[in-house]
């Protein structure tokens, strides 16, 4: 696996690419290169890499204006961004899941992007999107880990690792298509992955665990 490829170093590597994938893993700077957070969930540090299957894909964020940006040779530029007029909370990388504070564009075309509440169920953590008349939903699958659906079909799971700060993604065997990439990495960016199970929060609330 090819080490991670930063944003200084993204024009030299456009266009070089691979092919016939299934997985793609890329990891941000060391820590001595991070950037100081105040958030206990902030979003990872901007980073590229080189993938199998669509060349160097650009992990683009913005911490404190709260914009991700998912591009690369072959793939559509996906960005999800904060309005300035969210109240942010430090509970989720971007800083909201209130839908009306969100935007996410493919290519410069709008679509829509409808977090759930996030509170003490799995199914409120999904993340839901319409581009162009296509339905995406991620969803979580477990604590860590969250699936990536296409008009109700998955194409793959996702992880993204706060305290490492890695994201992975593992595709279906029929190859999704460079716009369900690049909208699932930049949802699970946005966001984050997985979500504990109902018990297990209702027993951290009491001090059980």
């Amino acid at each position: 696996m090819a080490p991670a490829v930063f944003k200084t170093d993204v024009a030299e590597h456009l266009g070089q690419a691979g092919s016939i994938p299934v997985r793609l893993r890329h990891r941000v700077a060391p820590p001595s290169r991070q950037p100081e957070y105040s958030g206990p969930v902030p979003l990872i540090q901007s980073c590229a890499v080189q993938d199998d299957l669509f060349g160097l894909v650009i992990v683009h964020t913005d911490n404190e204006n709260g914009s991700v940006e998912i591009a690369g040779d072959g793939l559509p530029s996906v960005v999800v961004s904060r309005s300035e007029a969210a109240s942010v909370t430090q509970l989720v990388p971007i800083g909201t899941r209130r839908a009306e504070f969100l935007t996410i564009t493919v290519d410069g075309r709008p679509g829509t992007v409808t977090p759930g509440r996030g509170s003490f169920t799995r199914r409120s953590h999904r993340v839901d999107s319409v581009i162009g008349g296509t339905r995406y939903r991620m969803k979580p699958k477990d604590e860590h880990t969250s699936t990536v659906l296409r008009d109700g079909k998955p194409y793959g799971l996702i992880l993204l690792e706060p305290e490492s700060i890695e994201l992975t993604a593992t595709w279906e065997p029929h190859s999704p298509q460079p716009q369900d990439v690049a909208v699932a990495y930049a949802l699970a960016t946005a966001f984050g992955t997985g979500a504990e199970h109902t018990l297990i929060l209702l027993l951290e609330i009491v001090g059980w665990t």
